[in-house]
């Protein structure tokens, strides 16, 4: 995910085509989706491991309750 918005904002090209707006839009946009989708993705896991949760912060902190996702985990955005 974040090497495609890598991608996306290093890519001068792009620039001579969409004003800087409409780039940090669809590069929004795009953030979103995949962030949507891997929350429910997420829920839905832990469903079947007998887990309810119904937010994408409840559904992260399961992970790390399940051990899954280490407490100290640093995702790249932070690292």
């Amino acid at each position: 995910m974040f090497k495609k918005f890598r991608e996306v904002i290093a890519n001068p090209s792009l620039l001579e085509f969409f004003r800087e707006e409409f780039i940090v839009e669809i590069t929004t946009k795009r953030f979103e989706y995949t962030y949507e989708a891997m929350w429910k993705c997420v829920k839905e896991f832990l469903r079947v491991r007998g887990i309810e949760c119904n937010s994408p912060g409840s559904c992260f902190r399961e992970l790390i309750k399940e051990g899954i996702v280490p407490e100290d985990y640093e995702s790249p955005s932070q690292g």
